[in-house]
């Protein structure tokens, strides 16, 4: 097996040859405001920049590495600290490239250094219902783009494990398409239960320590003719080999 330390560092280095190494500018230190530790803090992010404001260590890793609630382990304090990171580029930056230049900073800034493992954890998969999926396949050409309309939630040019990866971040549990349907579709979601309501809180809220209740997504995958279903399964976690609680000076 690879030693963490030493996979860290080739990680922190390839990014550096590709050029995707640090932000222009970038600030890490202990947040001053106190929280509850049922307050997630705040997560915003545009174009050129990325503010976490009160955020754990822990929630930035699951930015960084696009994960949801679950899947990183570590020390208990990696989710009691709190923490405001800014950062920006000039310019405008894919969110893809924004979250390497994350890991790179959590890196350098926290001296992280993890590794993968994969865990049973506690998940919610996409099923195909009794009477058949009834989803509307996307024929025009177009660009993935999920968005709030007429109060429902509504992916458009999304495939089914594309709509799971989004959704993962907003129920905070990892969600598997388990369909195992080919294509590009555009569904909607209406809401059911403050649907919307409890989507657009869990975005403000940056990333919450515990998944929200599906209940409303289940009954509108219902109506899909698909299944929104708890379960356990195999999945991607990090774990935290090495942290240190108060980052390096800006």
């Amino acid at each position: 097996m690879r030693c963490p330390i030493i996979a860290g560092l080739m990680l922190v280095a390839s990014l550096a040859l590709s050029g995707q190494t640090v932000f222009d500018a970038a600030s890490t230190k202990p947040s001053p405001m106190g929280f509850k530790p049922d307050d997630a803090g705040h997560t915003s992010v545009t174009p050129g920049s990325v503010s976490m404001v009160g955020i754990t260590l822990r929630a930035s890793v699951e930015w960084a590495y696009g994960v949801s609630g679950g899947q990183v382990s570590g020390p208990a304090w990696l989710g009691m600290e709190r923490y405001d990171i800014v950062a920006k580029d000039s310019g405008a930056v894919p969110v893809p490239e924004m979250r390497l230049k994350m890991q790179a900073l959590l890196a350098d800034r926290f001296g992280l250094v993890l590794h993968h493992e994969s865990k049973e954890r506690p998940v919610f998969v996409i099923a195909i219902g009794d009477n058949g999926p009834k989803l509307t396949r996307a024929t025009e050409t177009g660009t993935a783009e999920m968005k709030v309309v007429d109060d429902a939630l509504m992916f458009e040019h999304f495939t089914l494990a594309e709509i799971a990866e989004r959704l993962s971040v907003t129920l905070r549990r990892p969600v598997l398409d388990w369909t195992g349907i080919a294509g590009v579709f555009n569904v909607r979601i209406p809401a059911a239960g403050g649907l919307v309501e409890m989507k657009m809180a869990a975005e403000q809220a940056g990333l919450a320590n515990e998944p929200i209740d599906a209940s409303p997504y289940s009954a509108a995958f219902r109506r899909l003719g698909l299944r929104l279903e708890a379960k356990k399964a195999p999945v991607d976690v990090i774990v935290i080999d090495h942290a240190e609680r108060v980052p390096k000076a800006n």
